[in-house]
């Protein structure tokens, strides 16, 4: 795994958090606040994407130095970016970061680097592992606390914005029948669940006293 692999993750990754951030940007929103609304959830799905973008000759490489008698042959098209190349294009996304204007090479290179002798873990004394275990179970009791207000959106809701972004999606450049087709599977889902919900309540109305 040290064959580039994890290398290569981690910098899909950061791309991925980088573009996040990009993505949550709004006037008032500050760079540590899109970072402190980044969960767990969102972590698994940058993961998620940073994974599918590890390229398989990547992974066929990383075999060569165990068993150099059965090389694999990479095409050259399926290659990961090279360092410079990565580098340029993380410069580029950055730049377009409010506060990160006058970010270069450099800036990245120490970015891209954080955290590289980071043994991915921290020897804790007795008094740390009990504090650690009480402050995770005040925070269990907040977050259950945030998921019972929280409401999950109506079926009606998820239709109307399916629609919407359908609509959106049919006006931009980028649009394509794959993803067009993947966003009608979606609100077509949800219109059955606004359906099937119109009929139980329906239903429900024969039992009312």
């Amino acid at each position: 795994m040290d064959q580039w692999v994890i290398e290569a993750f981690k910098r899909y990754y950061r791309k991925a958090l980088l573009r996040s951030v990009l993505i949550g940007q709004e006037e008032d929103t500050t760079i540590p606040k899109i970072y402190k609304d980044i969960n767990l959830k969102d972590a698994d799905y940058m993961a998620a994407e940073a994974w599918a973008n590890v390229k398989a000759t990547t992974l066929k490489k990383s075999w060569n130095k165990l068993c150099p008698a059965v090389e694999s042959e990479a095409s050259p098209t399926s290659e990961e970016p090279t360092n410079e190349n990565f580098v340029s294009e993380m410069v580029e996304l950055m730049k377009e970061v409010s506060g990160f204007e006058e970010c270069d090479q450099e800036n990245v290179h120490e970015w891209l680097e954080f955290g590289e002798d980071d043994p991915g873990y921290e020897l804790l004394t007795d008094d740390d592992i009990i504090a650690q275990v009480q402050v995770s179970e005040d925070d269990d009791e907040i977050s259950d606390d945030i998921v019972s207000a929280k409401k999950s959106p109506s079926n009606e809701e998820a239709f109307k914005c399916f629609e919407t972004v359908i609509k959106w999606l049919e006006h931009q450049d980028e649009c394509n029948s794959v993803q067009l087709l993947s966003l009608k599977r979606l609100r077509d889902l949800a219109a059955k669940k606004r359906v099937s919900k119109l009929k139980q309540t329906k239903c429900s109305t024969f039992f009312l006293d």
